[in-house]
């Protein structure tokens, strides 16, 4: 299983360069609060679910860099035959040196599961419609996301 996470999931960890697992644990924590402001609660409304994420991340820094150095000379004679004998000449030289370098942080997801704990008193097509719209919501990031619903008891707030 494949599954890449985009950039602009998470900006704020665009910067990690280590799996620690405070940022997996920011990561899933981000991903189930959108999962669940973004989907959930517009489709079976507001406390009516509770999204939980779990995922295995690869985090990978891939560096590059080149540099180039260069030394020009240009030598200009120019000639010039009077009655006095004199002549004129001139001479330049240049340095140049660049150097470029560029560091990726790239984060692959292994593993993506997410749990929704709904209240049991929801209708059969607001779960159904719910299943659809994550898993449209989850698809750019790969097919195998494991997603299941688990009905629950919720209390009345």
């Amino acid at each position: 299983m494949n599954i890449i996470l985009a950039l602009l999931l998470l900006p704020s960890l665009a910067q990690a360069q280590e799996s620690s697992p405070w940022t997996v644990f920011q990561v899933e924590m981000a991903l189930a609060d959108r999962l669940q402001e973004k989907v959930l609660d517009r489709i079976l409304g507001p406390g009516q679910s509770a999204a939980f994420v779990s995922m295995d991340i690869e985090f990978a820094e891939e560096e590059t860099s080149s540099s180039r150095d260069g030394l020009g000379r240009v030598d200009t004679v120019l000639s010039v035959a009077t009655s006095t004998g004199t002549s004129q000449s001139q001479r330049a030289s240049q340095a140049k040196g660049s150097r470029d370098s560029k560091s990726i942080v790239r984060r692959e997801a292994k593993r993506l599961a997410v749990r929704v704990l709904y209240d049991q008193k929801l209708s059969g097509e607001e779960v159904t419609a719910a299943k659809k719209a994550l898993e449209t919501a989850l698809e750019p990031y790969g097919k195998g996301a494991d997603i299941r619903f688990v009905a629950a008891p919720f209390r009345e707030t």
